[in-house]
């Protein structure tokens, strides 16, 4: 029987006898400290390099090795008495027990392992014959208290450092006092009635409950209550055992709140065996996509699952991790669900351990969203492929409706184009839609409360409409849609490059249901596509539209020279002059038209190398240039077709008053987006309260093509100089350049048609603007003249009678 706190100290400290052993992965003794030398009874030194095995009895190598192996892969800290007794080897052969804590470290990035040595020889011996020193020396690493059962309220007389450093109580704040002032105000745990009912009836008892310490912070302590008894059977005292387990039960919660993620988490998770190959365990995922009940799961393999593999397939699939040549094993397979339906899956698998057994972990990745993309790129580069190729609008935009339908269910796709002129639209496609739709829906004159299509291209902005059989927009024409079961539709308006609108993209639904579970980007490429294909189309068809009016007009002109030179056949010096007119006209046609055309071939060829989605802007780019160069042949077309109006008397002019300012601001802005560096023009003043009576049109294009000329005609950082006069009867304009000036020898020919000067014919022109202008001037009563000299500059005086002439009216 124990009579002091002496005796207790005593116990728990004359068998404690610590050695140190580190040694590396491959279980070489890399250090030892005396104290393990003395222990096993080898000289200074003698162990080192020697394997761990020369410290353990042959009978325990085995065990050892594999208990090793797993102590390296999991990398865990073992405290001492978290196992059985082992046993050491002197170097006299004498096995003695022994009991061991492991603690992996690191120096320099090398893996060791650090075993505290107890020699408990003389422990177990006590064990034998003391029962509270066996228990106390047991749980030496643990908090120890013990109290005595024959005092009243069992006060502690005796509690270790480790009960000091759990509960940060010094001895005076716990000896002589009942445990329960570490419950604090806790008392209603269930535990702690637990611990009430063992002391009260002599029992041992082990529980987990909440203590605090002193500081006031709550710690989960795991207690072991053991009564000590003496030779008549009476309870003398009480040892408690007590060991912080909160980084445990946070783990334990943890792991329970990541098993119950992975149980919830919508990926498919197997574990399955590695030699039967049948499934021991599946989450919630897995019978969720699958349709099997975990009991029939259990009685299937992987193959079972994978209609592609047959078991004997499956296995030498696997097999590399088996044979340990890989960590992890991925690939993509198919999944067949109970109910016959297949899906595209991404296999990770890993081996395991699981009680005591290798066991396979699997982790399914349903990828259709995934392979449902990769399906989208590959067609809509094809449809860029058909664009560039310049293949029939209504097959290309077939690819790109079923592009559509194909992404989401119960959708049908409908694109409809805009006719300019009519305002009017027109269905090009809509191939899952019944052909009575398209009758339908053709021609519907656009405004903004026609149906969603029609409001869609007046007001040109998106709309989305759930039911249609009750929306306003839909009152008076439900009938286009409704007899095909149509319910809801969704619009938005396909526009150019330059934002000009071409036409409605609409999906409807045989639903009345909002398309929230739509991949508005998914529909926004669709809708590009739509956009880029029409907008190629439109391009293709001005194009020829262009090329058929060039020669045509060539055609008429060629006409007109031959006319001519029949006419002139009676002067020589005429027919000489003519000659040469048509041999400038012919450089001019070949020069102005064949330049840009060979533009336009070009871009076409680039934009065939330009296939992917990322490219969109370089696409862009050259349909641009496209768009451009054919803007610059219409604008020369219309002076062509200009000179044939004035020629066949075809010119009309609009009078109508209007403030000189509006016209300049306009031809000026327009023409400072053609400056060189550093020009300038300079804008007059005092013109705010300037009215004419004329045909605004004309005098714009009169002062644009003085102007336009004069800039590019002009070097850069030089000034382009505008003065305007007014008195009663007529308005003066005076445009003054730097620029390199009309030489003197062609100043009389210069308002000829297809004239051009010497000094300018490398640069772009064709002759004919100053013609037109002088023809519209005169026309209107005024005049133009101008005043040159070489590499000083020219400048143009333009008058104009402020009102028009009685006879044009």
């Amino acid at each position: 029987m124990i009579t002091s706190n002496q005796d207790v100290f005593q116990i728990l400290t004359e068998a404690i006898s610590e050695g140190i052993v580190i040694v590396d992965e491959k279980q070489h003794i890399v250090a030892i400290n005396s104290a393990t030398e003395l222990m096993f009874g080898y000289a200074k030194g003698e162990l080192i390099n020697k394997t761990l095995d020369t410290l353990i009895p042959v009978q325990y190598h085995k065990a050892h090795t594999h208990h090793f192996k797993g102590f390296i892969k999991n990398k865990e800290a073992r405290a001492m008495g978290m196992d059985k007794v082992l046993h050491g080897a002197k170097k006299d052969g004498t096995v003695f027990p022994i009991e061991v804590g492991l603690n992996p470290i690191v120096v320099e990035n090398k893996s060791f392992v650090m075993a505290l040595v107890v020699d408990i020889t003389k422990r177990v011996e006590i064990e034998k014959t003391l029962h509270i020193k066996s228990k106390a020396l047991q749980h030496a690493s643990n908090g120890i208290i013990i109290t005595d059962a024959l005092q009243k309220d069992h006060p502690i007389i005796y509690a270790n450092t480790a009960f000091e450093k759990i509960t940060g109580y010094t001895q005076e704040d716990i000896l002589n006092k009942n445990c329960r002032f570490l419950q604090a105000n806790d008392t209603e745990q269930k535990s702690i009635k637990k611990i009430r009912n063992a002391v009260a009836k002599g029992k041992s008892c082990h529980v987990v409950l909440r203590n605090y310490r002193k500081d006031g912070s709550m710690f989960w302590n795991e207690l072991h209550i053991t009564p000590i008894k003496d030779n008549a059977g009476v309870v003398t005292h009480f040892i408690g055992i007590q060991n912080d387990v909160s980084q445990r039960k946070m783990a334990e919660e943890n792991q329970a709140h990541l098993a119950a993620i992975l149980d919830e988490s919508l990926n498919e998770i197997y574990v399955f065996d590695s030699k039967s190959f049948k499934f021991l365990n599946v989450n919630y995922g897995a019978i969720k996509n699958l349709g099997y009940s975990l009991e029939e799961l259990k009685n299937m393999t992987p193959a079972d699952i994978k209609p592609e593999y047959t078991l004997e397939k499956f296995k030498n699939q696997v097999d590399p991790l088996l044979k340990k040549q890989v960590k992890t094993l991925g690939f993509e397979t198919i999944h067949e669900r109970k109910n016959g339906s297949k899906y595209p899956v991404e296999v990770h698998l890993q081996l395991s351990n699981f009680e005591d057994k290798e066991v396979f972990v699997a982790i399914i990745l349903d990828i259709s969203d995934r392979k449902k993309q990769e399906f989208f790129k590959i067609k809509q580069n094809r449809i860029l492929e058909l664009i560039v190729l310049d293949t029939p609008i209504e097959t290309t935009l077939k690819d790109v409706a079923y592009l559509i339908e194909e992404q989401f269910e119960d959708v049908y796709v409908s694109i409809l184009l805009l006719d300019q002129e009519s305002q009017n639209l027109h269905g090009l496609v809509a191939p899952s839609l019944p052909e009575a739709y398209s009758k339908n829906i053709n021609s519907m004159l656009i405004g903004e409360h026609v149906d969603s299509t029609g409001t869609t291209a007046f007001l040109e902005q998106e709309l989305v409409v759930s039911n249609i059989e009750t929306h306003p927009l839909w009152q008076n024409f439900k009938h286009l849609v409704s007899p095909h079961g149509l319910q809801a539709c969704w619009t938005t308006p396909i526009v150019s490059s330059k934002n000009v609108p071409l036409g409605v993209f609409a999906i409807y639904r045989k639903e009345n249901m909002a398309f929230a579970n739509l991949n508005k980007q998914v529909v926004q490429v669709g809708n590009k596509l739509a956009g880029i294909a029409i907008e190629k189309h439109l391009t293709n068809k001005y194009i020829v539209k262009t090329q058929n009016q060039l020669e045509r007009y060539a055609k008429n002109l060629q006409e007109q020279v031959d006319e001519q030179t029949k006419e002139l056949k009676a002067a020589l010096k005429k027919e000489i002059e003519l000659n040469e007119l048509k041999t400038k006209f012919l450089s001019l046609v070949s020069h102005e038209f064949k330049t840009p055309l060979s533009g336009i071939l070009t871009s076409t060829m680039l934009l065939k190398k330009y296939t992917m989605v990322d490219q969109q802007e370089k696409r862009d780019k050259h349909i641009n240039t496209i768009t451009n160069i054919v803007n610059n042949l219409n604008n020369i077309l219309n002076d062509f077709l200009s000179v044939e109006k004035m020629e066949s008397g075809k010119v009309n002019y609009h009078f109508k008053e209007f403030k000189l300012s509006k016209v300049l601001n306009e031809v000026i802005y327009n023409s400072n987006m053609l400056l060189k560096d550093g020009q300038k023009i300079k804008y007059p003043e005092n013109i705010d309260e300037i009215s004419l009576q004329q045909d605004e049109k004309i005098l714009e294009l009169t002062l644009s093509n003085v102007i336009h000329n004069a800039i590019k005609y002009s070097p850069e950082n030089s000034n382009i100089d505008v003065a305007i006069a007014q008195n009663k009867h007529q308005t003066v304009f005076k445009i003054k350049d730097q620029g390199v000036g009309i030489p003197e020898k062609d100043q009389k020919n210069i308002f000829n048609r297809y004239f051009r000067a010497e000094n300018v014919l490398t640069t772009q022109g064709t002759g004919i603007g100053l013609n037109i202008v002088k023809n519209h001037i005169e026309n209107l009563g005024g005049s133009i003249t101008f005043a040159s000299q070489e590499q000083v500059g020219t400048t143009f005086t333009i008058t104009i009678p402020n009102k028009p002439a009685k006879d044009l009216l």
